[in-house]
């Protein structure tokens, strides 16, 4: 199964941990989406909290993500990245 499948599988539960958080927008990065067969840490998700949000906050989120692809992912958050590497963002897909 390539990854954007397993997300796709998956994307109910994802939009709901999301909104447990109160994570307003969730992307897969451009680097994920080739739909390359699964080495660790290949699926990369940007998220962007609605309002003010907690370290621990972040890493909930993704360990439950962790369980329910059964991947170890990445996670960051939209506003982290560098301004000059932003512009790519629109090069994501949007899963909330």
């Amino acid at each position: 199964m390539n990854i954007m499948d397993l997300i796709d599988k998956n994307k109910k539960n994802i939009i709901k941990v999301a909104k447990k958080y109160n994570i307003e927008k969730v992307k897969v990065s451009a680097l994920t989406k080739k739909g390359k067969k699964f080495k660790d840490k290949d699926i990369k998700l940007l998220i962007s909290f609605n309002g003010e949000n907690t370290l621990y906050d972040l890493l909930s989120f993704k360990k439950e993500i962790n369980d329910i692809l059964k991947r170890n992912i990445d996670v960051s958050t939209i506003e982290s990245i560098h301004p000059d590497l932003r512009k790519h963002i629109n090069e994501t897909i949007e899963i909330l």
